[in-house]
């Protein structure tokens, strides 16, 4: 079975700071995925989000849209240097609970056009997956033939590989339990789904709420766009809770929202 595991930006960074990683949350997300493949039989990818790391030198330098002065292309390199430094405490981590984790930056396998991948070098994930290692990618920036430079989220990533490999599952850890109709430490009378179509994601997107820090992948709302395009069955759960996402990793049941 292969499943992906998102670290999501917001649990495994304080997005009210700046470069700070949150490595108690990313230390327990690395347990619980060791514990799942120790049981064997199990293949991972983990995609990790940016969270307080990229996000600012994408607004500050303003590259989202494009990368063509001398300035974006200054943003463009301290963005992924950013994104660089929260993949070497995300792998520090995995290296300390024995996951045979591979980092593959994921500049280096991916260019876009105006913002969607458009080539994608699958071999060394594939390879890496056959050796029985655990790739591990993120958020970035990446080369785009229409942009010059564009950036590629870690959701959009986990869409792509869900399309080109037999994903059995796709585990969303976050800061909540799960989807809400609205920021669940906001409101009180947020509710929780259960279970949500694909299909019918699109009717959620005006009530679902974005995110309240820097986000240039569009919070939620972003989020729940691209996860409308992942065929394999998808559960969003809350990362301070290891042992939900550990469940989820080895196809078990645990208090999450399932995407179908």
């Amino acid at each position: 079975m292969l499943s992906i595991l998102k670290m999501g930006g917001a649990a495994i960074t304080d997005k009210r700071g700046y470069e700070k990683a949150n490595a108690p949350a990313i230390r327990s997300l690395a347990r619980a995925a060791a514990k799942a493949l120790a049981r064997g039989g199990l293949r991972l990818i983990i995609v990790h989000g940016a969270g307080s790391f990229g996000h600012p030198q994408v607004l500050k330098y303003g590259v989202k849209k494009g990368v063509r002065t001398k300035r974006q292309k200054t943003g463009f390199r301290k963005t992924q240097e950013s994104v660089a430094r929260l993949s070497k405490v995300v792998m520090r981590e995995l290296f300390r609970a024995k996951v045979p984790a591979v980092l593959f930056p994921t500049h280096s396998l991916v260019s876009q056009r105006r913002g969607r991948i458009s080539s994608f070098n699958l071999a060394p994930v594939k390879a890496a997956l056959k050796a029985g290692l655990v790739p591990v990618m993120g958020g970035d920036m990446v080369p785009d033939s229409a942009l010059g430079g564009s950036v590629c989220s870690g959701d959009q990533v986990i869409s792509y590989l869900c399309s080109k490999l037999r994903v059995s599952r796709a585990v969303f850890a976050t800061d909540v339990d799960g989807v809400f109709t609205a920021d669940p430490k906001k409101k009180r009378n947020a509710k929780m789904f259960r279970e949500i179509r694909a299909r019918h994601l699109h009717k959620l997107s005006g009530s679902l709420e974005g995110a309240k820090t820097a986000d240039v992948t569009g919070g939620m709302k972003g989020k729940v766009a691209e996860l409308a395009r992942i065929k394999s069955d998808i559960y969003v759960a809350n990362a301070s809770k290891p042992d939900r996402i550990f469940r989820l990793l080895i196809g078990k049941r645990a208090l999450s929202t399932r995407i179908r």
